[in-house]
């Protein structure tokens, strides 16, 4: 089984942008096939979210609406 991961979104379920883009691609994958990982703002996504098949690492990020983004990188 092959994992692929996504870097850089601030969480799911999407709330626009690129979110969005990648819910329907993460969603949109044969999961027997594949892992999918989503790598996540902790301020968006709260403690002990889940998704049916999809694993969410929350990654700590920087207060504010303009390093929030910038952080996860």
């Amino acid at each position: 089984m092959g994992k692929i991961a996504y870097i850089g979104i601030k969480g799911l379920p999407s709330q626009g942008g690129a979110d969005r883009v990648v819910e329907a691609i993460v969603t949109g994958l044969d999961k027997t096939k594949y892992q999918p990982v989503v790598y996540c703002s902790n301020q968006i996504v709260p403690p002990g979210a889940t998704l049916p098949d999809i694993q969410l690492i929350r990654i700590i990020t920087l207060p504010g609406k303009y390093f929030h983004a910038t952080s996860l990188f």
